[in-house]
């Protein structure tokens, strides 16, 4: 290896270890989960203290359980059931995401809202 490729190589291993902390800071514990049916908000939930929400459209429904900082669907009409074996999520940025009847969960630090998310690109 030549001189220029070791400096090369450290460039891109600080550039990967300072963008992976940068992420990291921006996953720490959420506050509210923010409950979203085909892209618009139909409910905020903090997680502070227990709650539920229930989303029904005929048949398909979705059962949205919250509570000591994390965020679950418990229950669910989709047929292959992703959505509820996820389980409980309580990092900042999380989703869980039940497609099927396009309803989506997504935690975020109070505060959060409109700013752009680091994590997904």
């Amino acid at each position: 290896m030549r001189r220029n490729d070791v400096f090369l190589l450290l460039a891109v291993l600080a550039l990967s270890g300072a963008l992976f902390f940068a992420l990291r800071a921006n996953s720490g514990p959420a506050g509210i989960a923010r409950i979203y049916h085909e892209g618009v908000e139909i409910a905020e939930l903090s997680l502070s203290k227990p709650g539920e929400f229930r989303w029904e459209s005929g048949d398909d429904y979705v059962l949205v359980l919250v509570g000591d900082g994390r965020a679950r669907v418990s229950e669910a009409s989709c047929p292959d059931k992703l959505c509820v074996n996820t389980g409980a999520v309580s990092r900042s940025g999380a989703a869980v995401v039940c497609l099927p009847n396009r309803v989506s969960v997504v935690l975020e630090k109070p505060g959060d809202a409109g700013e752009l998310d680091a994590v997904a690109f």
